[in-house]
């Protein structure tokens, strides 16, 4: 679910010079301010919806949802919040998880990952990003990061941020046993 569109699904398609203003908002799935997911090549676009999502392992992030192994990104960024009040959702300024390439970017939003992954500009990254930053707050539970809330592989390269993170361990006591 996509502030502009909904899933780019081939690797050949490519999207230049585009824009969205609107918010988006679903209880499950892959939200961004820009795209949902991302198979194919979008650059110089920008994104300034606010994103909210409450589902379970939903990928909310204020450009792209998801950025699949084939996707790439470029020369775009997103001012939208992307705010999660679901369960082992990975929530970034700008994607909520990068598999693909993202170069030259940048998120200004807030991010709130409070039962998840939370990352001023990704949530959980295991492709390659490069000189691109980050600078809106995030706040949330324990897996926050101030640029990226979790790596699985793959690399940063120029990256930078100047975000201010707040978490919070939190904490269930277990239950009574008979």
């Amino acid at each position: 679910i996509g502030g502009l569109i909904g899933q780019v699904e081939l690797s050949q398609l490519l999207i230049n010079n585009s824009w969205t203003g609107g918010n988006v908002k679903s209880l499950q799935g892959d939200l961004g301010g820009f795209v949902g997911t991302n198979n194919g090549s979008i650059f110089n676009s920008y994104a300034m919806g606010n994103i909210n999502g409450a589902g379970i392992a939903s990928n909310l992030g204020g450009f792209v949802g998801t950025n699949t192994a084939s996707g790439a990104l470029g020369g775009s960024y997103a001012s939208g919040d992307a705010v999660s009040s679901g369960t082992g959702d990975s929530v970034g300024g700008f994607s909520g998880t990068n598999l693909g390439l993202i170069t030259e970017s940048y998120a200004k939003g807030s991010v709130f990952a409070p039962n998840g992954v939370g990352g001023g500009f990704v949530g959980l990254s295991s492709g390659v990003i490069e000189d691109s930053f980050s600078s809106g707050s995030i706040r949330g539970g324990s897996s926050l990061g101030g640029f990226a809330g979790e790596l699985e592989g793959g690399s940063l390269f120029r990256t930078y941020t100047h975000s201010d993170v707040t978490g919070c361990l939190l904490y269930t006591s277990p239950s009574p046993r008979d």
